[in-house]
């Protein structure tokens, strides 16, 4: 049995083929590739990342978890993350900056150092609302695959 990483989200998947798409973000089979060294991307610099773009990014961190899928979502000033859910948990942590999140019916004004929870089902949507690109991680629970 081999392991394939998604390049899109890091979802690890076990088989001897990868599938036709990912189960956590649907992305074609022609994104997976194989882990040839379970320590691969054991360490990764913050910086790496990071954007500069005019537009919001979203990159897996490190994407080597069974159950777990870490992001960093690069936010410039004024941009904004529609309101969405998913049938999994997400986790925040501010890294940069200053967020606004708008989670159920709540709102909240995060800073740098500052934790929010959405809980599965929950609509939540991101806006930076400081004067600098905000830099925040993301780390969402991934559905158990049976």
């Amino acid at each position: 049995m081999r392991h394939w990483r998604c390049k899109v989200c890091g979802h690890i998947f076990r088989g001897t083929e990868p599938p036709n798409a990912c189960p956590h973000c649907n992305a074609p089979q022609y994104k997976f590739h194989t882990i040839i060294d379970e320590n691969e991307h054991a360490h990764i610099n913050t910086s790496h990342k990071i954007s500069h773009s005019e537009k919001v990014e979203i990159q897996p961190f490190f994407g080597n978890f069974d159950h777990l899928a870490p992001y960093m979502y690069t936010i410039p000033v004024g941009e904004k993350l529609h309101i969405h859910n998913h049938p999994i948990e997400e986790l925040f942590y501010v890294i940069k900056g200053s967020v606004k999140f708008s989670i159920g019916d709540h709102i909240f004004i995060a800073q740098s150092g500052d934790a929010l929870q959405a809980k599965k089902d929950v609509t939540h949507s991101i806006e930076n609302c400081g004067d600098e690109p905000a830099i925040v991680l993301a780390v969402k629970g991934s559905k158990q695959l049976l």
